[in-house]
């Protein structure tokens, strides 16, 4: 016998049981779906007895309920606060890597660096191809320009042709970019 059996609610049901049957309802409640708005039978008869039962019941419930607020706004903020730090740190993560990338391509002393090893990795410049870029969208020929609301330039097509070895006016290729790679 635990030490709450053993004192007796007025209308004759102890302690745990009631603390059972209000830990009964919430998970019941919990497992409904939010749409459904309606009350099982045993909902109804668990919340009359807090209901209809001593002040100290209702208050129970209204304890709960406050608690359940003040921890879904603690949530809500603490949800806020990472999403505040993750941003912070993907910058910090961006300009530490260009950074770095800089460095290597421009040292104070010496020619650029194309990789740097360590023990808990390795970063290397790599080459990224040159990106085809529009420069003039309206010499275009029409086989490489597809329609959406406007005439826009097929770049898949334009890329192609040029991997052809065709010059497609109104296109010109980019220098070459490079990019930190860790490893």
């Amino acid at each position: 016998m635990s030490k709450h059996e053993s004192v007796v609610l007025t209308d004759g049901l102890s302690l745990e049981t009631m603390s059972k049957m209000f830990s009964s309802f919430v998970e019941s409640v919990a497992e409904q779906e939010q749409t459904e708005l309606t009350l099982s039978d045993e909902q109804k008869q668990t919340l009359s007895l807090f209901v209809k039962g001593s002040i100290e019941k209702r208050d129970q419930i209204f304890a709960f309920l406050r608690a359940l607020e003040s921890h879904e706004k603690m949530l809500r903020e603490k949800v806020k606060s990472t999403e505040s730090v993750a941003r912070r740190v993907k910058r910090l993560y961006n300009y530490f890597r260009w950074s770095l990338q800089v460095w290597m391509e421009n040292p104070p002393e010496g020619e650029p660096y194309t990789e740097i090893q360590g023990t808990e990795g390795i970063a290397r410049l790599r080459r990224n191809p040159g990106k085809v870029r529009v420069v003039n969208k309206d010499v275009i020929p029409a086989e490489y320009l597809r329609e959406v609301v406007e005439y826009v330039p097929d770049m898949p097509a334009i890329e192609a042709a040029l991997k052809r070895g065709e010059i497609v006016p109104g296109i010109e290729i980019s220098e070459e970019t490079k990019s930190l790679v860790i490893v």
